[in-house]
């Protein structure tokens, strides 16, 4: 399509050489022997309507060559928008594909600024001005094809002016627009990690009075990233001014060449004609080749880092996003920690040490410990989340690794201590990441009904299951946001519940209320409890009790009150209740 375009740019210019002949010397028609056989081809009856004729056709190819230059346009447009598409969702599947411990060293807000902004930024300013550079390159190439037909002379040298006045100008700024759009990358990014965070804990922002400081931090880098583009925006358009002068001189040094060529202006009318409509559309096709160059010069910044994040990420199969199709066999026996020791990537220190803990199939289990003691790490490990350093976990005597984990992970159900809520139905947030097509609302009020929820749901919000829950649920107290992660964590009946400080912000009596959603679910479920209030534990059948990543005492409440002086002491530092 590109090459259709250009011939008809050059068909355009080609044609106008005879039409201004016949227009300056209409006995041009029956001289010249081209436009005599075409003439009389015509039949038409009088030189005049010829040249109509041909005036006609001249504007015919003009408009059939700006109907193509048009479709080329949205050619281009629509390729390079369905690459920010294409862009985007490989690196949110590459994202998606990596190990929990790959996003323990990363920023989220990196992320969302690759994906969100940075994509269509090298898109825009890299793929589509080198697609659009092509285009203008082979447009370019025809017309000066023709013109060195017509005259080459005037062709050569006009090439070499125009040509060696870029490069030069090129030579100079390239390094200015590299480092312009390397701070603008830099800058950028930092813009996006500030308001992730302001608009992420906005609620600390209003209760610590920090909306100055953080606005304050935000300024910076806004005004850097603006600033960076305008610097930009200017190099690029400064080229065309100084090429106006350049092209002014050779206006007069082609004109003078022209009457010497040709003995006087009336005989270098169609010649120069020619060029001029050929300078028409060569001299905006160069500018926009020389403005490409310069927006992906500046823009290879972004260019380099989003390469270099693409290639960074470890090549997945597909298997490893997909949802499993059968999960792992009914827990009967026990869920197995043999000797499992871990440390963290960005530290050789052991977060467990050696840590050994059997849950019994349908059992109610405890892990308490202070902050930092290993509780979380553990429970990452039994999620499949962590790979162990050293030991291994069993389930019914099978080992987990990377080829049934994530079968192991399907009959899992996990309660966070933070229950993420979208700003979308009680119905949608339970059957939280399904489609909406294909949620069962069956499930959907069984997981209900076993969180203690469903009578909640029904009786006291005014649209049901289809009640709108506000972001991050602002519109329910912060009990019921609990159990609507119980209530989530259940809907595809899991053989293990896992609390992790499922209850920890809440007081006792939301607590009480959301710990009974809990016990309902004994003798039914394999529990796992992570807690800092034993209260939350006190119903155990065994409670494990982690100090510097290792057990360091195991039993039911009554018997680590007795045993152990660490847990009386944290026992004894509660309120009773």
């Amino acid at each position: 399509m590109m090459v259709v375009g250009a011939l008809f740019e050059a068909a355009g210019v080609a044609s106008i050489i005879p039409f201004i002949s016949v227009l300056s010397d209409p006995s041009m028609v029956t001289e010249n022997a081209w436009l005599a056989k075409a003439y009389a081809w015509t039949g038409m009856e009088s030189v005049e309507a010829f040249t109509v004729a041909m005036g006609f056709l001249f504007l015919v190819v003009f408009f059939v060559s700006l109907g193509l230059k048009a479709l080329n346009q949205w050619i281009q447009l629509h390729f390079s928008k369905i690459r920010v598409h294409t862009v985007g969702s490989r690196l949110l599947r590459g994202y998606l594909a990596q190990s929990y411990e790959w996003f323990l060293s990363r920023h989220t807000s990196k992320l969302s600024t690759t994906i969100l902004s940075e994509v269509n930024q090298v898109i825009s300013k890299s793929l589509l001005p080198a697609i659009e550079m092509v285009a203008q390159i082979v447009v370019v190439v025809a017309l000066v094809t023709l013109l060195l037909i017509i005259d080459p002379v005037l062709a050569v040298s006009a090439t070499f002016v125009l040509g060696g006045a870029y490069v030069i100008v090129y030579l100079v700024v390239r390094g200015p627009l590299y480092r312009f759009g390397r701070r603008r990358y830099l800058a950028n990014r930092e813009r996006f990690r500030v308001t992730q965070e302001t608009l992420g804990g906005v609620k600390d922002v209003k209760v610590g009075c920090l909306e100055q400081n953080m606005l304050e931090r935000f300024m910076p880098p806004s005004f850097k990233t603006a600033n960076e583009e305008v610097k930009a925006s200017v190099v690029n358009m400064l080229p065309g001014h100084l090429m106006q002068a350049v092209v002014f001189g050779g206006v007069v040094g082609v004109l003078l060449y022209l009457k010497q060529a040709h003995g006087s202006m009336t005989g270098a009318l169609p010649v120069l004609s020619a060029f001029a409509f050929a300078a028409y559309r060569l001299l905006p096709a160069l500018q926009q080749i020389f403005r490409h160059i310069t927006a992906m010069r500046s823009n290879s910044a972004a260019l380099d880092g989003l390469i270099a994040e693409i290639r960074s990420l470890e090549a997945v199969p597909d298997s490893r996003l997909q949802e499993p199709r059968t999960r792992f066999p009914e827990l009967k026996k026990a869920i197995e920690l043999v000797d499992i020791k871990y440390s963290y990537p960005s530290t050789t220190e052991l977060a467990l040490k050696s840590v050994s803990v059997s849950i019994g199939a349908k059992e109610r289990i405890g892990l308490v410990g202070s902050s930092g003691s290993g509780k979380t790490t553990t429970v990452d490990v039994i999620l499949g989340l962590l790979s162990p350093s050293a030991g291994r976990m069993l389930v019914d005597g099978v080992e987990i690794t990377a080829d049934n984990v994530r079968q192991w992970q399907r009959s899992i159900g996990y309660v966070p201590q933070h229950i993420f809520l979208a700003d979308e139905t009680i119905t949608a947030n339970i059957a939280f990441g399904i489609k909406p097509e294909e949620i069962d609302l069956e499930a959907v009020i069984r997981a209900a009904k076993m969180a203690n929820l469903h009578e909640f749901i029904t009786t006291r919000l005014p649209e049901g299951y289809d009640t709108e829950v506000g972001e991050r649920g602002v519109r329910l107290s912060g009990g019921q946001r609990q159990r609507i992660g119980i209530a989530r964590a259940l809907y595809h009946d899991p053989e293990v519940l896992i609390l992790d400080e499922a209850t920890s912000a809440l007081d006792n009596q939301t607590e009480k209320a959301v710990m009974q959603a809990v016990d309902t679910l004994a003798n039914q479920k394999t529990i796992v409890l992570i807690a800092h209030r034993l209260s939350t534990v006190r119903e155990c059948d065994r409670i494990y009790l982690l100090s510097n990543g290792q057990v360091v005492g195991e039993g039911r409440f009554d018997e680590l009150v007795r045993d152990s002086a660490e847990f009386s002491a944290m026992a004894s530092g509660e309120p009773s209740t």
